[in-house]
């Protein structure tokens, strides 16, 4: 998956917007709804055909994949900063780049 400024486009060539890049996904137990920005829905599971912009089970784990990276980046800085270990990223997970 690729981010430039509010485009996410992911390896399938598809590709939405996320106001300024920011994609949630919503920490209530149960709840897999993935949002972009601070209120659109991209995707809700629990509604298996709410997927907007054409976006794919396939785009969403590439979404996903993305993301863990993104939180496991985020992990390893505030280990770093308080003195602990890092994190591998977990199997199956592979660094993104972004341009």
């Amino acid at each position: 998956m690729i981010v430039e400024g509010d485009k996410l486009t992911f390896s399938s060539g598809r590709s939405t917007r996320a106001n300024l890049a920011v994609v949630g996904l919503s920490a209530a137990p149960g709840e897999l709804s993935v949002s972009e920005g601070y209120d659109t829905e991209l995707a809700n599971l629990g509604y298996l055909e709410d997927h907007y912009d054409g976006i794919t089970e396939a785009d969403l784990l590439d979404l996903a994949d993305h993301m863990v990276f993104r939180w496991t980046e985020f992990r390893n800085e505030v280990s770093r900063r308080m003195g602990e270990r890092k994190l591998s990223l977990p199997d199956g997970i592979k660094r993104i780049t972004e341009e």
